[in-house]
């Protein structure tokens, strides 16, 4: 992006169009401590345009002989009730039912997140690590784990060629539900872990029947994604023009069952790319109308060569 300056303290860059919003990072170059002191402003030029807010509530109207949906489906079970009420004997009327929900714990959740097929549920401890303060002073997902679970030894957790085994067989070790060595395991920093499940033995889903157990170790999906701190660039979000919507169409010149369905569209007709010059003061286009208008309203909106907004709007009989 090439900026121009146009006055003191302000910098300008045309030709740019964006939708939706636009993330500006910047620096000042020859004294980078003043992009940490100095206030800054972004404007995307744009008409910010005005709210008309309408202080009078809406009245609720109910026509004498027209009833909502609502209403008559009520009054269809009021009056099944009193038809066949007083004829049925010996009915029970069911007493208070009390409903309990319980809510799912992070680990559940976590769970519900990370794991699938052999690896969601079952017998397994489960740990938080996002959650966890512990996890900050440990190197690894081993060391992490060491001393955390009964039976379970660790080896060179920090050094050396590290091991897991469990009642004297080894441990299967999965990443992502993949499975890997131990020496790769601990190679992941305990930043990039999200959640850790520890499998008791025998994990049926491992190769040799799993006599070791498992654990399995999930790194962070996108949401879960910390950022590290640091200095960086300062950074302002800009909005741009908000995104074209798209409206239905049918083609009616094509054999298609769907064409044969009642069209009451409102809109008939919807461009967002019309171009226009000195050279071309006229388009032409096509629609298929629907089956109840007998009017057009034409409502023609953009931009003319000097940035100024236009609005026209005419209705056709």
């Amino acid at each position: 992006m090439v900026l121009a300056k146009t006055g003191k303290n302000v910098f300008t860059s045309d030709n740019i169009m964006f939708y939706d919003t636009a993330q500006v990072y910047f620096q000042f170059m020859k004294d980078r401590k003043l992009t940490q002191s100095t206030t800054t402003q972004f404007n995307n030029g744009l008409y910010p345009g005005t709210k008309k807010v309408n202080l009078e509530p809406m009245p609720v109207r109910i026509f004498q002989g027209q009833d909502s949906a609502m209403l008559l489906r009520s009054n269809f079970f009021a009056n099944e009730v009193i038809k066949y009420g007083s004829s049925i004997s010996g009915a029970n009327v069911l007493g208070n039912v009390t409903v309990r929900t319980r809510t799912k714990s992070k680990a559940e959740q976590l769970d519900e997140k990370y794991a699938r097929g052999l690896f969601s549920g079952g017998d397994a401890y489960s740990f938080d690590v996002m959650s966890d303060v512990r996890s900050q002073s440990a190197m690894n997902a081993l060391q992490y784990l060491q001393g955390q679970l009964p039976g379970i030894q660790i080896n060179n957790a920090t050094g050396g060629e590290p091991s897991v085994s469990w009642r004297g067989s080894e441990t299967t070790i999965y990443l992502d539900e993949m499975p890997v060595d131990a020496q790769t395991l601990a190679g992941i920093p305990m930043g990039d872990i999200a959640y850790i499940k520890v499998f008791r033995p025998p994990f049926m889903g491992a190769f040799g029947g799993g006599a070791g157990g498992a654990i399995a170790v999930y790194t962070r999906k996108g949401g879960d994604q910390v950022v590290a701190p640091g200095k960086g660039l300062e950074m302002n979000r800009v909005p741009g023009y908000s995104a074209y919507k798209q409206f239905y169409s049918p083609d009616y010149s094509r054999d298609d069952p769907a064409n044969s369905q009642p069209d009451y569209r409102s809109t008939l007709y919807w461009n967002p790319f019309i171009f226009m010059d000195a050279t071309k003061s006229k388009t032409k286009f096509e629609f298929y109308n629907n089956d109840a208008s007998k009017g057009y309203k034409v409502v023609l909106e953009g931009v003319n060569e000097l940035g100024q907004l236009v609005h026209i709007e005419k209705t056709i009989q």
